[in-house]
């Protein structure tokens, strides 16, 4: 008898519905699991190695044995469950934290607009002990393949089984907006941006990775050009995948040739090589040193004599 396991992001039922009867058909006896993965791009080797909890879900009493013995060795949680109780797991982490970031997006347009730090009430808020603070940092918005497919598939599903899902809706329509703010700050330094040369450091969806789905770069870019501007970007890995999504970006070799004679950057990825650079990198190299962190990787105490703006 085989076991045949599951490990893709699917949603709860897939396995059931449409596995099973792939297998029932082929005639040959078999069990049925679900392991769904919680790696991180960038990071799938180490949390491959360390993973921080394991979710396995059995159609039965074997199948179950047999998936715990795989991690015999495992020093995390097991938490084993029925096929489609995990499937329902996955979707509900990757909403879960899309929520987070979308709120923690939101939470700091209040404040800026309250004239308050973002800092200092997410120390508040985390001395909550029923809130964890990790995972609530503003920006300019989730992208990548997981978070805005997921919610998106799981709103779909609650709709074609008569549930509304207004909050995931919500997380949704909130991210689609949240970039725009990285443009509203540069605009309020630079007024009108036709014929502004904008660098645009970081093209893919994050740091440590050269995958651009779904990446808040794209609209930046976008709209960046469509108001004007000449946009030059950068980033280590991404630059070449992107260029195929908005050939009208200059991509150039270095971040220090993406700021030069710039008038403005705004930061999208959080690349470690980004959270080194200097207000003497911004202001040597730029024709005016006008930097929106749209990662909150810098720290604004240390940018003297950068016009330096983050969200919150």
């Amino acid at each position: 008898r085989r076991t045949v396991v599951v490990k893709s992001t699917v949603l709860p039922g897939t396995a059931d519905g449409l596995v099973r009867p792939i297998l029932e058909a082929a005639n040959v006896p078999f069990r049925l699991g679900v392991n769904p993965e919680f790696l991180r791009e960038g990071r799938a080797l180490e949390d491959a190695l360390r993973p921080d909890r394991i979710v396995l879900g059995a159609d039965g009493p074997e199948t179950a044995r047999i998936l715990k013995g795989l991690y015999r060795s495992a020093k995390c949680p097991i938490f084993s469950t029925d096929v489609k109780t995990a499937e329902a797991v996955k979707y509900a982490t990757n909403a879960f934290l899309a929520t987070k970031v979308a709120f923690a997006d939101e939470l700091a347009n209040l404040c800026d607009a309250f004239g308050i730090s973002y800092d200092e009430v997410h120390k508040g808020l985390g001395l909550d002990p029923r809130i964890n603070p990790r995972f609530l940092v503003p920006g300019v918005g989730f992208g990548g393949s997981c978070f805005p497919k997921d919610v998106r598939a799981l709103v779909a599903a609650g709709r074609r089984r008569g549930v509304e899902p207004l909050l995931l809706e919500g997380v949704l329509a909130q991210n689609d907006v949240q970039y725009l703010r990285s443009i509203a700050k540069l605009e309020e330094e630079l007024g009108d941006l036709r014929g502004k040369r904008i660098a645009l450091l970081g093209l893919a969806f994050k740091g440590d990775t050269d995958d651009v789905r779904e990446t808040r770069a794209v609209p930046i870019a976008r709209t960046l050009l469509s108001k004007g501007a000449l946009v030059v970007g950068y980033d280590p890995l991404a630059g070449p995948a992107f260029a195929r999504l908005v050939p009208e970006v200059k991509i150039v070799g270095s971040a220090k040739e993406a700021l030069a004679r710039a008038d403005g950057a705004i930061l999208q990825a959080d690349w470690p090589a980004f959270s080194r650079l200097t207000p003497k990198d911004f202001v040597t190299s730029m024709a005016t040193p006008v930097v929106v962190d749209g990662r909150r990787i810098l720290d604004p105490k240390k940018m003297r004599g950068v016009r330096f703006h983050r969200i919150g």
